[in-house]
Formats: C-alpha cells, sequence, structure tokens
C-alpha cells in the first residue's frame, strides 16, 4: 500500500511539492492507496471488454465474491478493480489477477478461475 507518508517522503527527497508527488501516484492504476486482497481481480471495462459483457461480468465477480469494487473479501482473499484498457483487446472480455492475463471470459471461465485461486488457500 501507497501511503500518503510515503508519497511525501519520496516528494521530499525529490525535493518537490507534495502534490506533484500525489498526482503522479495517483494517475498509474497499479499503485494501490488502500488495503487489497491477496488476489486482486483487475476487471478491464474499456470499449472493448464493456462492449462484450464486462459491466455483466464485473456484477457478477461481485456478487460472487460479496464485495463490490475496492473492497476486500472477509477472507481478505479478493479484491475487484476497474481498470481501463489492459491491451488484450482482441480477448475481450478480460481481467487480469497477479501477471496472468484471462481472455474471452463468460460466467464459467469465471467461476474456474475463482475455484482455482480459492483452492490455492488450502
Amino acid at each position: 500500500v501507497l501511503s500518503a507518508d510515503s508519497i511525501c517522503a519520496v516528494a521530499d527527497y525529490l525535493d518537490m511539492p507534495h502534490i506533484a508527488a500525489a498526482e503522479v501516484a495517483t494517475f498509474y492504476e497499479n499503485y494501490n492507496h488502500k488495503k487489497i486482497g491477496k488476489h486482486t481481480i483487475r476487471i478491464c471495462h474499456n470499449i472493448s471488454c464493456m462492449l462484450n459483457g464486462a459491466d455483466d461480468l464485473i456484477e457478477y465477480l461481485q456478487k460472487k465474491l460479496g464485495v463490490k469494487i475496492g473492497e476486500v473479501s472477509a477472507d481478505g482473499q479478493f479484491s475487484i478493480k476497474k481498470v481501463e484498457c489492459l491491451g488484450a483487446c482482441v480477448g475481450a472480455p478480460m481481467l487480469q489477477i497477479g501477471d496472468k492475463y484471462y481472455e474471452n471470459l463468460d460466467k464459467d471461465k469465471i467461476d474456474k478461475i475463482l475455484s482455482g485461486l480459492k483452492a490455492e488457500k488450502k
């Protein structure tokens, strides 16, 4: 988690205004400013994914995991983050977990992905 104190410390080190460092830190989606789950599901909601059903999959994920966008599941295992284009439009709708992309998603594929991640926990 990238805290406000960390951002200020970097700004001081670089001799720049705190707001300038904060603007950089909040611009990039890969920086987390609050607690996230062990598995952060970054689901694309840009045009290609949206047109291919991303909104329905986002709603499905939220219901399946019992969390809303930006929240962490009660067991600390999952969080969901809506992101802009992840550069895999040909495989829309898609999501990223860790460094792995999952493409051409539907509810069944999401169920298999989540089952695999939950099995890792055991």
